[in-house]
Order: structure tokens, then C-alpha cells, then sequence
């Protein structure tokens, strides 16, 4: 078992780093598809707010490649 443990001790280790440092990245990603402004409930999946960020017309100048 300590043979075990110390030969896939830094695979382990580094995997719970990635987990830490990607786990919210996943969640954001999946949240925002969430149908509704509350984050803590996954109601539904929808292209809302993606929707109403192409709508402002703020952001989408200062995306174009012409600015």
C-alpha cells in the first residue's frame, strides 16, 4: 500500500488541482445556459442570455474586428 500510495501520490495530487481550478469553469459554462437569473437551480436549459448579450449593441461593437 505505501509503494501504492507513493508512486501515484503526485498524479494524485495534481489531479485534484485540475479539479479545483476547472470545476468552476464547468460550472459557469453549464449555468449559463440556465433558463432563469438564479444560479443555485438548473430550471431548464436555455439560449436566453446569450441572446440578450448579441442584442447589446455595446458589446457586439466592441467584438466586431472593425473597432
Amino acid at each position: 500500500m505505501k509503494n501504492f500510495l507513493e508512486k501515484h501520490f503526485g498524479k494524485l495530487w495534481m489531479g485534484l488541482g485540475y479539479l479545483f481550478l476547472y470545476l468552476p469553469l464547468i460550472f459557469m459554462i453549464v449555468f449559463s445556459f440556465n433558463s432563469t437569473r438564479q444560479d443555485a437551480v438548473f430550471t431548464g436549459f436555455s439560449l436566453r442570455w446569450y441572446e440578450a448579450l448579441t442584442r447589446d449593441t455595446k458589446i457586439v461593437e466592441r467584438l466586431s474586428p472593425g473597432c
